[in-house]
């Protein structure tokens, strides 16, 4: 059965909105893998998301990419950053997907009326459940009243109220998988995707190898915390498919290991995932590197 979505400011592209709404990312880049990622595992081809506003802050040819990328029949219900990105730059969303609605859309979804907006507004059509964007999960609640936001769900959430009754933000999301994160042989998990892994996931400090709580560390650095030889961190990634496969009923979301202050490029990192077993999720941004390994 076909499903619908709503979503709302994600912000692709926006470096600043990690200290802004304190998202548990490295970088930019790290962020823009994970949303998209979450995103497909959340939403399939034949689904439909309703996304009110404010999805990137790109050029229009990057955000473009980016859609692409995505899972599902996208309808925007523009915000404040849709219509130009932030230096003014034109983005065409109908010239190019067609799937532009008005600023303010209502919308029955099994029995249920809803009001959709990317801004919250004080009052709506008797019976109707407003749905809204804009505040990143800051905004006063009332009653019937959803900021469906990535900050508040951490993904497009399925139109429902049980759902949208149980927000899991950033730090709950996708228990049930492994996030296989880059990591130091020392176990010292202070920064970008170690730390969440730490805080969020069960990653252990002091272990720096390995399935610890709902996360697997696959060191790129040494006890030193100096970044080790390719040929190290492939042994320690030979080892993590090796676990992979032992256990086909775990999913491992691996993250961009060794691509950020380990200091690898994706060029290097990728090619030692290609035989990495179908329980593993690897980032989308390396679909294009191991394609061309295959040819």
């Amino acid at each position: 059965m076909n499903k619908v979505f709503v979503s709302s400011d994600h912000h692709f592209g926006h470096g600043n909105i990690i200290k802004y709404c304190n998202r548990p990312f490295e970088d930019v880049r790290q962020m823009n893998e994970h949303m998209a990622s979450e995103w497909n595992r959340r939403v399939r081809d034949c689904d439909t998301v309703y996304y009110l506003g404010d999805f990137s802050f790109g050029r229009w040819e990057w955000t473009r990419d980016i859609l692409n990328m995505l899972n599902g029949t996208i309808y925007l219900v523009p915000g404040n950053h849709d219509e130009e990105d932030h230096k003014g730059h034109v983005q065409p969303w109908h010239e190019e997907f067609g799937t532009v609605l008005d600023r303010l859309v209502r919308l029955e979804h099994n029995g249920q009326k809803y009001t959709l907006c990317h801004y919250p507004i004080e009052s709506w059509h008797k019976g109707d459940i407003h749905l809204c964007g804009h505040r990143h999960g800051a905004g006063l609640r009332r009653e019937n009243r959803y900021d469906v936001g990535v900050d508040v769900y951490g993904g497009p959430v399925e139109l429902s109220l049980n759902a949208l009754e149980n927000p899991v933000g950033w730090s709950n999301q996708g228990v049930d998988r492994i996030f296989v994160f880059g990591s130091n042989e020392a176990g010292r998990h202070g920064a970008g995707a170690a730390k969440y892994a730490a805080e969020h996931r069960g990653a252990v400090m002091g272990e720096g190898v390995g399935h610890h709580g709902n996360s697997y560390a696959i060191p790129t650095k040494d006890f030193s915390i100096k970044t080790l030889p390719l040929p190290k961190v492939e042994e320690y990634v030979n080892g993590f498919i090796a676990y992979a496969n032992l256990y086909p009923e775990l999913r491992f979301d691996v993250t961009r290991i060794g691509c950020g202050l380990a200091g690898f490029t994706d060029e290097q990192i990728a090619p030692l995932f290609e035989h990495a077993p179908k329980n593993c999720d690897l980032p989308k941004w390396w679909d294009v590197i191991l394609e061309r390994n295959y040819e």
